[in-house]
């Protein structure tokens, strides 16, 4: 019987020390993946990088801690992200989102507003917009509870909720989200000219639709200044920003200049789309009956 322990225990000894020699070298290959995939993501080997991340998900991320799982899932999003395959990262997000924030580690990830933003665009893109919404809020929640409200990075998800919540016709919403992204000048200057155009008409949209006039018009003129750069003087995209600037006119009871402006519009689109344009006729039909308005209460 003493016999047939000390086996049992020689083999238990040498079963347990074979199994952590085994998951030593594995957590040693999966950390080497990591690695290569780190590489490849920088050097734009994205298809490489998914291939090696999707590999040590498969494999090891077991054998991982909660912080390196958590990079792994997030360099499958990323990956997806850059190959423009944005839906197919949103589980992956999801779940680096729960490690990090159910471990208390989003503060050693080196982007955390970019997981909220990316895992948000994915659901954008499926056009899910309650789950983009809810994505959006819950980075804006947790890194406000790590950095503050202050915090420049949660401009990206303000920006991003505006947007949103405009296309819901959540003008209100719409524009207390992007009310501080207009206020960032530094988050502005790192926007290209078309980022700054869409912006400002966000900015200008919701404070249209919010009784804002005043500012709808300052906001406007910073709209049409990189409109104008951007696609000229008489382009379609400048006459919709008349259009937006004679809506404004209207609101405020400016009929003439309302008129004006949508006549501006009218011209524009007539020369470039033709007069029997879907486009044109709309505005067209607007035009004769704000015309008709004023001739009525003259």
């Amino acid at each position: 019987m003493k016999t047939k322990n000390i086996l049992v225990i020689l083999f238990t000894l040498l079963l347990f020390g074979l199994f952590a020699a085994d998951t030593d070298s594995n957590q040693r290959q999966a950390r080497l993946l990591m690695s290569q995939a780190a590489a490849d993501y920088q050097k734009k080997h994205f298809n490489s990088a998914l291939a090696k991340y999707t590999e040590i998900k498969k494999k090891y991320i077991a054998l991982l801690t909660p912080l390196e799982q958590a990079k792994v899932y997030i360099g499958i999003g990323d990956a997806y992200y850059e190959i423009k395959q944005y839906n197919k990262g949103i589980e992956d997000y999801a779940k680096a989102a729960d490690i990090l924030e159910t471990n208390k580690l989003l503060l050693k990830i080196q982007a955390p507003t970019q997981l909220y933003n990316r895992w948000g665009e994915g659901y954008e893109f499926d056009r899910k917009s309650a789950q983009a919404e809810s994505v959006y809020l819950r980075g804006i929640k947790h890194i406000c509870n790590l950095f503050g409200n202050k915090y420049s990075g949660l401009i990206l998800l303000h920006a991003r909720l505006g947007d949103l919540y405009l296309q819901q016709k959540k003008y209100m919403e719409s524009y207390r989200h992007i009310a501080p992204v207009i206020s960032c000048n530094k988050y502005l200057e790192e926007q290209s000219d078309w980022g700054k155009m869409k912006l400002y008409q966000i900015m200008t949209t919701a404070c249209t639709h919010t009784n804002k006039l005043d500012e709808a018009i300052n906001m406007w003129n910073k709209e049409a200044e990189f409109t104008l750069k951007l696609y000229g003087s008489d382009s379609p995209q400048m006459a919709i920003a008349y259009t937006g600037l004679a809506l404004i006119y209207h609101q405020q009871k400016k009929s003439p200049n309302a008129i004006k402006e949508l006549n501006h519009a009218y011209s524009i689109l007539k020369r470039k789309l033709g007069i029997n344009h879907k486009a044109t006729k709309c505005i067209s039909d607007l035009l004769q009956e704000w015309i008709a308005e004023l001739n009525k209460g003259q």
